[in-house]
């Protein structure tokens, strides 16, 4: 009996077909999604109101045995309760549905887009919860009265995009900021994505976003409107130089320029990496441009808003700081002296063209030597890009490595 043949119809009939399955979830979706939306609304009677007024009274928050001896705002809350979970069932449901039906190209842009913003999030909520507004960089004061401000007072780009938000919201003008470095810290966080791709491959390079994160993370200091924006700027030309496509350069060092105005120094290195190149009528024009670029937007800046000097100038204090206030430097050993170190024993894995792009680190030293701190890890934000590539080159090479010695064994 237990050999007997099966029918083709009846063993088709027995197990419900794919489409038929996707029907039912998108159903239950939209039922799910529908009464979801329908008691956000609701504000009648609702079932087993006794036992969630029970629970209130043994509950230990004494605020919530106040709200719930108001039965419009019990049901106000219990409502919205029931909507949430019927939203987020069907939210579920049919995102599942649609999943299924994906390309491997888009699950692929799906992956990078909520890596991104997963991994956007850690240095977001750092700057929310450790990040302070120094006296010295009041953000009412860049906002409402830049020119007041000499050296930050030409740093506008990210002021510019917290302004659009107040213009469609009305906000504080620190909210405002918040909402400006979110961005900033998006398009950084997304940068070393395709930054990263370049180094360990596409699938893996959320790998170089996390450790991107954590460097911005360990450097935010003080509030301020271009730091994590230059991360950005900097990891755009750093492809823009890696690829070979010079011309890019022209716009980033446009926009880039009126966020921060040591986009110069990536210029100087883009100059540096590409004279290796021939021929030079491929890179001489469009770096130049990109320098004339940067001379205009300083130009125009000075011109419309005149500043009566344009650095800090801090030879001296960088002299004497170091050992005066030693205690002050734990913060950038910290924050960058483990990293760099595996930088360093990374260094002889990598490319001569990204050994060439190193140079921006001497040249971060020299202007922090000049101008800056170096007791504000802050201070080399803009190499977090060049480390993280030099770190996952080493780490794809030295797995190789052990891939081709375990094979052989």
């Amino acid at each position: 009996m237990n050999n007997l043949p099966v029918s083709k119809h009846d063993s088709v009939a027995s197990v419900p077909s794919e489409a038929r399955v996707q029907r039912i979830r998108i159903i239950l979706a939209a039922v799910c999604l529908g009464f979801g939306v329908f008691f956000i609304f609701w504000r009648g009677a609702m079932p087993a109101e006794g036992l969630i007024r029970w629970f209130a009274q043994s509950d230990s928050w004494a605020e919530g045995k106040v709200l719930v001896s108001n039965p419009t705002t019990m049901r106000h809350y219990y409502s919205l309760s029931v909507a949430a979970i019927l939203l987020i069932a069907g939210a579920l449901i049919l995102g599942d549905s649609i999943w299924t039906r994906l390309s491997e190209r888009s699950r692929d842009a799906a992956f990078s887009f909520f890596f991104t913003l997963a991994i956007a999030c850690a240095p977001i909520l750092y700057m929310l919860h450790a990040g302070y507004e120094g006296n010295w960089m009041s953000i009412d004061r860049i906002m409402d009265d830049p020119s007041s401000l000499p050296v930050f007072g030409h740093r506008l780009l990210f002021v510019w995009v917290a302004k659009i938000f107040q213009s469609v919201v009305p906000l504080s003008n620190l909210r405002a900021f918040y909402l400006s470095q979110a961005v900033a810290i998006l398009l950084a966080v997304y940068a070393l994505g395709k930054w990263s791709a370049l180094h360990i491959g596409k699938t893996l390079s959320w790998a170089g976003q996390l450790l991107g994160a954590v460097l911005i993370a360990t450097c935010y200091d003080y509030h301020n409107f271009y730091d994590i924006g230059t991360v950005f700027f900097t990891t755009c030309a750093l492809i823009a130089i890696y690829k070979k496509q010079y011309w890019w350069l022209v716009p980033i060092a446009l926009v880039g320029t009126l966020n921060y105005e040591g986009m110069l120094l990536v210029i100087l290195v883009a100059a540096f990496a590409a004279y290796f190149d021939k021929p030079f009528a491929k890179w001489v024009p469009p770096i130049a441009c990109a320098l004339l670029m940067y001379c205009a937007v300083r130009f125009v800046l000075q011109t419309a808003m005149p500043m009566p000097r344009q650095v800090d100038w801090r030879l001296w204090s960088n002299l004497v700081k170091p050992f005066y206030f030693l205690h002050q430097m734990a913060t950038p050993i910290l924050a960058l002296g483990g990293w760099y170190a595996i930088g360093l024993m990374s260094l002889r894995y990598c490319d001569a063209r990204l050994k060439r792009m190193l140079l921006l680190f001497p040249l971060l030293v020299t202007v922090t030597y000049l101008f800056g701190q170096f007791h504000e890890a802050r201070q080399f934000d803009a190499f977090i890009p060049v480390l993280v590539a030099v770190i996952l080159t080493s780490s794809k090479r030295r797995f190789e490595a052990t891939s081709r010695a375990t094979s052989l064994g």
